[in-house]
């Protein structure tokens, strides 16, 4: 494997600084590879080299516009616009991006940023230097300077000074150890979601985020977060465009010791999302969210979208109270629960009777069809199971069901009658207290 092979297997694991070694031999052996330059840019701002970023990315501009390679050009200007913005230069930054969008308008982050350097522009005076754009379309080629070089290399044990801070300045005290041995490692931070009516809620379980470091942009197609992480790099996730819009002002995060979360307010209250992250050319149509709910195995569903309850009135709510430790009669919850239930058929099926007789099905396909705007066939198959098992079956099905909160159902009472169900949620998912 060449050094440009290891290197995108490096930067692709997250180990920055060996993916930089692997490009710098790589360029070495090849001086006007521009994608050398493009991914040790990369990487270079991954490990907050911004100095170094700012050069490779030029000089990334610059080779592959002498070859016209459109979307590596595209990709090369992105990357100087992202540099240039940790230089608190948003006019050049907001220049550079846009030369990104023209090149290539499907680039989802390239609007992110942009909207990130123009909000900057909207803070700033009038004659503020950093409005200024003194940057050209094509930047010179430039040789590795000693200066950047030499900064990089501290850097990547020594995160890089934050943007407008000096750099004759002694450098800070090391973080204490106990501080950066309770971030999560950059490899192992992962995100869950769940909904209900009118919100989305993100979790990023990452502990020991740094809040005065983290940033989160929350606009009403996008969210975008990044913060450092305790191995001198940092952690990007991009959601661009969002599923459906969201109402951004009434949107919140927290960062928390063990997590970063976000709330999200729906701009359409109802609305099922089948996925965090959309298309460009999804639509609104309810259909077609049904659609995508079926087809997207990546979907992560709330807690409260597992199996629904075996009957139409099982007790509410289906998770138990805190302090409710007092015994459950299970045979008079199962006998209500059975009641209820062919209560709802016998009301459906008068319903079906008075509509047409003509139509009348067997008991049996009415069982199965029965109360068809509640639920779907999953739901008529459960409803169908409770409804026909004998008593010990209907009961290990509520005792578990509600026990479990939802995330278990049983069939088998000699076993659940002896102990508690534990609530068992979906992997990468986390069981909430009750609130009331």
């Amino acid at each position: 494997m060449d050094h440009g092979n290891r290197g995108e297997t490096a930067l692709n694991a997250g180990n920055y600084a060996d993916a930089i070694s692997h490009y710098n031999k790589a360029i070495a052996a090849s001086p006007e590879g521009a994608t050398y330059y493009l991914k040790r840019s990369i990487a270079h701002q991954r490990l907050l080299h911004y100095d170094a970023a700012l050069h490779d990315a030029e000089n990334a501009v610059n080779l592959a516009t002498k070859r016209a390679k459109r979307e590596m050009i595209a990709q090369g200007q992105l990357r100087r616009g992202i540099a240039l913005y940790y230089h608190e230069k948003y006019g050049d930054a907001a220049y550079c991006i846009g030369l990104a969008r023209e090149l290539d308008e499907k680039e989802k982050s390239a609007a992110m940023w942009e909207d990130k350097a123009k909000l900057k522009l909207m803070d700033l005076a009038e004659d503020d230097v950093r409005r200024a754009v003194s940057v050209v379309k094509v930047p010179e080629f430039k040789a590795a300077e000693a200066g950047v070089e030499e900064k990089a290399k501290h850097a990547t044990t020594t995160p890089a000074s934050a943007p407008g801070s000096t750099e004759d300045t002694d450098p800070l005290p090391p973080a204490p150890t106990s501080s950066i041995q309770t971030q999560t490692p950059l490899a192992k931070i992962r995100h869950d979601w769940y909904q209900n009516n009118t919100h989305v809620y993100l979790n990023i379980m990452a502990k020991g985020v740094p809040k005065d470091k983290a940033t989160i942009d929350i606009s009403s197609h996008s969210v975008y977060i990044n913060f450092p992480t305790s191995a001198a790099s940092s952690y990007d996730f991009t959601l661009d465009p969002l599923f459906a819009p969201i109402d951004a002002s009434a949107s919140t995060f927290r960062v928390l010791s063990t997590k970063l979360e976000i709330v999200l307010q729906k701009q359409a209250a109802g609305q099922k999302w089948g996925a965090l992250e959309g298309s460009a050319t999804a639509t609104s149509n309810e259909d077609n969210h049904d659609s995508t709910e079926a087809k997207d195995p990546a979907r992560v569903a709330n807690l409260s979208s597992g199996p629904k309850p075996p009957a139409a009135s099982l007790p509410s709510p289906y998770v138990s109270r805190p302090g409710s430790n007092a015994p459950k009669n299970w045979d008079n919850i199962a006998n209500t629960s059975l009641k209820a239930a062919r209560a709802a058929d016998n009301k459906s099926n008068d319903k079906d009777s008075k509509s047409s007789d003509s139509k009348t099905k067997p008991s049996s396909a009415a069982d199965l069809d029965d109360d068809d705007e509640d639920g779907d066939d999953v739901n008529k198959f459960f409803k169908h199971l409770f409804k026909n098992a004998d008593p010990d079956t209907r009961k290990a099905m509520v005792k578990s069901y509600t026990e479990s909160g939802g995330t278990a159902l049983s069939t088998n009472w000699e076993d659940v009658r002896k102990k508690k169900v534990e609530i068992s949620p979906p992997e990468g998912l986390e069981a909430k207290e009750w609130e009331y």
